[in-house]
C-alpha cells in the first residue's frame, strides 16, 4: 500500500510501526515546514513543498490511501474542491481519503454553554485553558489560520461535490483531550452524487448511493 500524508509536519514517525508490520509499503509526507530540502527516510519521504504545488505536478496515480489530520481546515474554503479533485487524480481506483477536521458544531456548543456562573472549571487555570483551545481551535495562530468551516453536513458537502469521492463514514474523535474533530472515510468514485450522500446527520454509515 502507498499513502499519501499531506501536512503531516514532525508526525510522520508515526508510519514506521505500520511499515514495520507490513501494513504500509511506502509513505510520501508533504508539508511546507520541512525546511530548504526534501529528506528520505526510506521508504518515508519527506516532501517540502506546498500541498497544492507538489500534486499539480504527479503526473502518475499510484496512492492507495490519502491522510491528512487537522490539514482541511486551513484550506480556503474556494479551494476545497480543487484540492479534492488534485487528490482524486492521485490515487488508484477505490482509493481511501481519511480526513480528520474541528466540528464546529461541538466547538459552538461549547462556546453557547458558557456563562459566568459556569461552575465546571477547576479554578482560574482551567478557564484560561478553555479560553485558548477555543481560539485556536475558531482561529489558530495568524501565521496559519483556519480558513473554512467543518461539521458533519458540510465535510460531507464538501468531499462529494464533485463526484469524484464518497464518504462511506464519520466519527466523533478526540485529539489533545478534546472531543471537537470528526474523521471522515473517504473512497474515490466516478458514480453520481445521491442526494443521501450530502445530507447525513446520523454518525456511522453514510447511505449507499442507489
Amino acid at each position: 500500500m502507498k499513502v499519501l500524508d499531506i501536512g503531516c509536519g514532525k508526525d510522520w514517525k508515526k508510519w514506521i510501526e505500520a511499515i514495520d508490520n507490513g501494513t504500509v509499503d511506502n509513505v510520501t509526507c508533504v508539508d511546507a515546514g520541512y525546511g530548504s530540502r526534501n529528506y528520505t527516510f526510506h521508504p518515508i519521504d519527506l516532501m517540502n513543498e506546498n500541498i497544492f504545488d507538489y500534486l499539480e505536478k504527479l503526473n502518475s496515480r499510484d496512492f492507495n490511501m490519502i491522510y491528512a489530520e487537522r490539514v482541511f481546515e486551513h484550506i480556503p474554503y474556494d479551494k476545497l474542491s480543487y484540492l479534492i479533485y488534485l487528490l482524486y487524480e492521485c490515487s488508484v481506483e477505490g482509493a481511501e481519503l481519511i480526513i480528520t477536521v474541528p466540528d464546529y458544531v461541538q466547538i459552538g456548543k461549547s462556546i453557547a454553554s458558557f456563562s459566568e456562573a459556569d461552575r465546571s472549571f477547576d479554578g482560574a487555570k482551567d478557564f484560561n485553558k478553555w479560553l485558548i483551545d477555543i481560539h485556536t481551535e475558531t482561529f489558530n495562530e495568524p501565521s496559519d489560520p483556519h480558513r473554512s468551516i467543518w461539521t458533519p453536513e458540510l465535510g460531507n458537502y464538501w468531499i462529494t461535490l464533485e463526484g469524484y469521492w464518497r464518504v462511506k463514514s464519520w466519527r466523533k474523535i478526540s485529539r489533545d483531550n478534546r472531543d471537537w474533530y470528526i474523521e471522515f472515510r473517504a473512497v474515490s468514485t466516478r458514480k453520481p452524487i445521491d442526494i443521501n450522500d450530502i445530507i447525513a446527520p446520523v454518525e456511522g454509515d453514510f447511505n449507499e448511493p442507489e
